[in-house]
């Protein structure tokens, strides 16, 4: 059950970035800046100061305008920060996800949990990571569905430092 409840938590985190953090802004100041196609968004809890953000990018249906693919990056309770991707439901669990910076090889990330119509991949931010995708133009998630087809998801990574030195300066 702790297991569950833990995956349900982070997935809610991820899935409705703007959701979640609306939600607890009700009483709270919230803040949003954007770098690019990036945007890091943030609450601080007015009761104790404490600060919760988390830093993204969305890939949007052109005809639907609605959310297709999302990379978000949080801070967890550990300190640690973690990468999710958040692609549809519909994908070849097993398969995983696989994260290809600009001509790279692709690595394979496996997914977490999936709920209320999305799957989450996730995996830790390491300063190589975060290095490689400051420098780099585009990062591209391949999903491959239960029809056993392929569907490249390609994000820009422009604003990505700006941003992800922005979201580390406010988690201090």
């Amino acid at each position: 059950m702790t297991y569950r409840t833990t995956a349900l938590v982070q997935l809610a985190a991820f899935l409705t970035v703007s959701g979640a953090l609306s939600g607890m802004a009700s009483a709270n100041t919230k803040t949003t800046k954007s770098f690019s196609g990036w945007q890091v968004e943030c609450v601080e809890l007015d009761k104790d100061k404490s600060k919760t953000c988390i830093m993204s990018e969305a890939l949007l249906n052109a005809k639907t305008k609605k959310r297709v693919m999302s990379m978000l990056i949080r801070k967890t309770k550990e300190g640690k920060y973690k990468i999710g991707l958040q692609v549809p439901q519909g994908a070849d669990l097993g398969a995983g996800v696989l994260l290809a910076l600009d001509a790279s090889e692709p690595v394979k990330i496996a997914y977490k949990v999936c709920l209320n119509g999305s799957c989450l991949a996730e995996f830790d931010l390491t300063e190589d990571w975060s290095g490689v995708l400051g420098k780099g133009k585009n990062v591209t998630a391949t999903i491959t569905g239960l029809n056993k087809e392929t569907a490249p998801f390609k994000l820009e990574l422009k604003g990505f430092a700006e941003a992800y030195a922005y979201l580390l300066e406010q988690a201090r």
